[in-house]
């Protein structure tokens, strides 16, 4: 039975359970007043219903007194691609003048939502997720996943005592030799994927020291590099994940290195960011 509340002026407020189908008819007859889909924002939402992580907020899908849909073109979107049948609110006949109205406020972040449950440094632990997330995904080099608020969290929260191990090392790095915090803590992420905390704490000490690295050292080598391109402004996000991934399989190899540079011609891809 579908209960329905009318408010002041005149909209219909109900709760509807919606699938793929009612969806996709919304979808193609009664959205003509909203901004292109985007794959990133979708993406976000399938994620989320499939991982049955899409609790019921009460965000509402809202109809303007022609029928036409003013909100909620995305969450559709998700249930058409996943096939589920989803719970929402619905609103039939606000006025169509209201859309400019809507999605004004302030989004609430990750790094918002880390400190309301108490975390420090918050900002870099947020930081360091998403690029731990998106090196996990091969998606470090192109940034085309949008990671939800809830997603970025409870990785965290999953991997706390990792991250908080990045943030202390990424921090001291990044006061020491200027590497930007997201890449080099989740490089130490990676790093605990494949070695133990002694071997991970030598080459991240040695980042932060300098001390007793011989010429040709990888770790020396990415040190002064990193230090050098702040320095003359030319530090690409790109060349610092490549830097920074050639260095360590460089050092774990035994490798002595002079010099980081992609050789010329070649292509900087997903492959050539694993840490081995």
């Amino acid at each position: 039975m579908t209960h329905e509340i009318t408010a002041s002026s005149g909209a219909k407020i109900t709760v509807e359970k919606i699938g793929p189908d009612r969806a996709a008819e919304i979808l193609e007859h009664h959205n003509g007043r909203n901004r292109s889909l985007t794959a990133k924002t979708t993406g976000k939402y399938v994620r989320a219903i499939e991982a049955n992580e899409w609790p019921f907020l009460g965000d509402p899908i809202r109809f303007d007194n022609k029928g036409d849909l003013l909100d909620g073109q995305h969450r559709l979107a998700a249930v058409v691609e996943t096939g589920i049948v989803i719970e929402f609110v619905v609103i039939h006949g606000i006025d169509t003048d209201t859309q400019k109205y809507m999605d004004g406020g302030r989004v609430r972040t990750a790094v918002d939502q880390l400190k309301i449950e108490g975390m420090a440094n918050a900002p870099s632990a947020a930081a360091i997720a998403s690029c731990a997330m998106r090196w996990d995904l091969g998606d470090v080099l192109a940034q085309n996943i949008k990671f939800s608020t809830f997603e970025i969290v409870d990785w965290v929260e999953e991997h706390l005592d990792q991250v908080d191990a990045a943030v202390q090392a990424a921090n001291r790095v990044r006061q020491a030799v200027g590497s930007t915090i997201s890449i080099i803590g989740a490089a130490h992420i990676m790093a605990t994927r494949i070695v133990t905390g002694s071997v991970i704490d030598e080459f991240f000490n040695g980042l932060i020291t300098g001390a007793s690295l011989d010429v040709g050292s990888p770790i020396l080598t990415l040190r002064e590099t990193v230090q050098r391109n702040k320095r003359e402004g030319t530090l690409s996000r790109s060349n610092e994940l490549w830097y920074t991934t050639h260095a360590w399989n460089c050092w774990r190899l035994g490798k002595s290195i002079h010099k980081l540079q992609l050789p010329r011609g070649s292509e900087l891809t997903a492959d050539k960011l694993k840490l081995r």
